[in-house]
């Protein structure tokens, strides 16, 4: 249950708490599914949004879609470039963690989106977002999509948007 005296409600993020960062919740369709997932601004001391923050979250969802297809088209080529080697790394495992895979829906067997994150743009001017997923071949480090003024720069371990 959410601790309600540090509800707030934001007109652009929706109801948000303070924990680490301001998190709250959005719908984003992914893999031909609608997912509810966390969304995760952030800001170290509980201050308010930045400006910055705000737009790159907005423009971002003006043009959800393309994004989440450019990321789709990112992951599909990057596992199917590591395929190979992800399959003789985890042996046994291999149809479990990294099943050969032949189209984009697909990857729904590998990969799960989690989260929305709007990073700070410390200074730099820069509108921060990323998509942050779990996955079966990096489970302890999951994967992710970041965009630099809505557009893909990398896809790679959660620890590049960071």
């Amino acid at each position: 249950m959410k601790d309600q005296s540090n509800l707030q409600h934001d007109p652009d993020f929706g109801d948000l708490t303070y924990d680490w960062g301001w998190v709250g919740t959005c719908q984003i369709e992914f893999l031909g599914k609608l997912h509810e997932v966390r969304l995760f601004v952030s800001s170290l001391d509980g201050s308010n949004i930045e400006a910055i923050q705000r737009d790159a979250f907005v423009r971002f969802l003006e043009r959800i879609d393309v994004h989440t297809q450019t990321a789709t088209d990112a992951i599909f080529a990057h596992y199917q470039a590591e395929c190979g080697a992800l399959r003789a790394q985890f042996g046994e495992y291999a149809d479990e963690w990294a099943p050969v895979i032949k189209t984009q829906r697909e990857l729904g067997q590998t990969i799960q989106l989690d989260e929305l994150f709007v990073g700070d743009s410390f200074d730099r001017g820069d509108r921060v977002v990323g998509l942050m997923f779990s996955c079966t071949w990096a489970q302890e480090l999951g994967f992710a999509a970041k965009f630099i003024d809505e557009e893909l720069v990398e896809v790679g371990p959660q620890n590049i948007i960071l």
